[in-house]
């Protein structure tokens, strides 16, 4: 393993993978909601489809890469789609804390939610293979120890804002226990609605 490879996939995974976007709203909802492990659960879906991008991109699979592209506007219509459904579910969700630690089918569901949205967008190909460009990681498509190591420090930056996000919204909790669900559910069903039409839009207008 190349250290200086992998850190370098470390620091994009920090930068480009941050869970920002209705993706970042409904993991700390989730966070203040279901409890820390159900937000932790959900940045890990995200990240995991980072790291799914990361590797097609690494491993040079053009055939897939072009067809996503190609199909990116369907996608992200779906995409689009999903978002308005989700937001207007929780913004009009019965305002209600879990007070279970989450396991079992709950979790996989946090994972898989966010691991299907952030596949609704296929960019990160794109914006992945222009990032390693740019540093310089030249060669890599063709080194499959060379692209492990990468997706690996891809992967785990963008892991490592699970804990650090989750923490943040935890604290937070014990005002949003005070009568606060209402309002959170209201600003984050909205902020998700808003994104969902925005993408649609976008996808039907380009």
């Amino acid at each position: 393993m190349d250290p200086l490879i992998f850190f370098k996939g470390m620091g994009v995974g920090l930068v480009m993978c941050a869970p920002i976007g209705p993706i970042g709203v409904l993991c700390v909802r989730r966070t203040l909601l279901e409890g820390r492990l159900a937000g932790m659960v959900s940045v890990l879906g995200a990240s995991a489809a980072d790291g799914l991008y990361c590797a097609l991109a690494g491993m040079g699979i053009a055939f897939l890469s072009d067809w996503l592209a190609r199909e990116q506007i369907i996608l992200r219509l779906v995409g689009g789609v999903v978002l308005v459904l989700l937001g207007g579910r929780i913004f009009f969700a019965r305002p209600r804390l879990k007070k279970t630690r989450g396991s079992g089918r709950g979790l996989w569901d946090a994972f898989f939610s966010t691991f299907f949205l952030m596949l609704a967008n296929p960019m990160p190909i794109v914006a992945f293979t222009a990032t390693f460009a740019a540093l310089g990681l030249t060669g890599w498509q063709r080194n499959y120890g060379a692209t492990a190591t990468l997706v690996t420090g891809v992967t785990l930056g963008s892991a490592l804002w699970a804990p650090a996000l989750a923490t943040l919204a935890h604290r937070i909790r014990p005002q949003i226990e005070r009568g606060g669900v209402p309002i959170l559910n209201r600003i984050s069903g909205g902020i998700i609605l808003g994104f969902g039409l925005v993408l649609g839009l976008a996808s039907l207008f380009k």
